[in-house]
C-alpha cells in the first residue's frame, strides 16, 4: 500500500500504524469500553467477511436501522470495506418509510438493533422480496425465522469465511475505488 488515496486504504493504514490507540469508547452495561484501532479493524474484517460470505457485491447497498451505537459504527465501515455503500434509516421511521428506503436502495442486507426494529421489518418483509437477511444486534424472536440472524452468528460466519478466503477482504477493500461507478456493473 504505497499511496493512501482512498478511504479504505486510510482505514487499513490506521489499523496497522496505530493498533493500540483508542479509536472508540462506548458504554456497555454501565461500564465504559475502549476500542483500539486493532480491535476496530478486526471487528470490521469479521463483519465484512460475513457480508462477502453471503454474496455481497461491489457497489451494493446495505442498511442499518438502529440508534447510534458501536455496532452501527463498525457495520457501516464493514460495508464500505466490502465495497458497498451504507444506507441509514432512522430508528423512529415507520414501517412504510423503511419499506420505501429498502426498496429504493435495493439492499439485500440490513442490520437491526432490537425487537422493535425486527417487528417493524417482519411487518413489511412480504413486500420486500430483495431483502435476504436481517442481522440483529440484541436478543429477538422468533429465533427460527429464515431471514433473521444474530450478530454472533454473523460474526462466526465472517470468521469461518476468512479462514477459507484469507486475502479476499483486503483485495475487495483495496479495489473499492474502482468498483463503485455503477451498481449494475458488478464484478
Amino acid at each position: 500500500m504505497n499511496r493512501i488515496d482512498t478511504f479504505t486504504k486510510l482505514f487499513l493504514d490506521r489499523t496497522r500504524q496505530f493498533p493500540n490507540e483508542i479509536i472508540y469508547t462506548y458504554k456497555k452495561e454501565g461500564i465504559w469500553v475502549d476500542i483500539t484501532w486493532q480491535e476496530y479493524g478486526e471487528t470490521v474484517r469479521e463483519a465484512a467477511n460475513a457480508l462477502l460470505a453471503m454474496g455481497f457485491q461491489k457497489g451494493e447497498r446495505a442498511i442499518c436501522l438502529s440508534k447510534n451505537r458501536w455496532e452501527w459504527y463498525y457495520y457501516a465501515m464493514s460495508v464500505v470495506m466490502a465495497g458497498g455503500i451504507i444506507v441509514g434509516i432512522y430508528p423512529t421511521s415507520p414501517p412504510q418509510e423503511c419499506k420505501y428506503i429498502i426498496e429504493h436502495s435495493e439492499a439485500r442486507f440490513i442490520l437491526l438493533e432490537d425487537q422493535e426494529q425486527v417487528d417493524k421489518i417482519l411487518h413489511i418483509s412480504d413486500e420486500l422480496p430483495k431483502l435476504e437477511r436481517a442481522i440483529v444486534i440484541e436478543k429477538y424472536g422468533p429465533r427460527n425465522h429464515t431471514h433473521l440472524m444474530s450478530l454472533e452468528s454473523f460474526h462466526q460466519l465472517g470468521k469461518e469465511f476468512a479462514s477459507k478466503n484469507p486475502e479476499l477482504y483486503e483485495k475487495r477493500a483495496l479495489g473499492y475505488h474502482r468498483a463503485t461507478e455503477s451498481r449494475h456493473d458488478r464484478s
